[in-house]
């Protein structure tokens, strides 16, 4: 199993972010064009909540098909974001966001 760690600074504080983090379109927006996510019922609401488990189509550059790519939240707040996902290919794909205070480093 492999760990990859991404560092980013937005100028921008940090409730605006985690607003930002509570839509499918900014996943959307940051996975392109290297990957897509369509939802399997686009009917259903998106929920990111703790609980909430969310699955959807995902294609590689937009045209592989990837399977079924399923998100399981594991905690939803301003302080930290955590999911376990996963799909056939990709069985552990796992994310953790950290959104610090200003002047809190983690």
């Amino acid at each position: 199993m492999r760990t990859v760690r991404k560092t980013s600074v937005f100028p921008a504080p940090r409730e605006k972010v985690f607003e930002k983090l509570q839509q499918l379109q900014t996943l959307q927006y940051i996975a392109s064009p290297y990957a897509t996510f369509t939802p399997v019922n686009p009917d259903d609401p998106m929920v990111w909540q703790v609980g909430a488990s969310s699955s959807y189509r995902f294609k590689m550059w937009g045209i592989i098909p990837f399977g079924i790519h399923t998100i399981n939240i594991e905690r939803f707040d301003i302080d930290e974001v955590r999911s376990r996902e996963g799909n056939k290919f990709v069985p552990t794909w796992n994310h953790k966001i950290c959104l610090p205070n200003p002047g809190q480093r983690k």
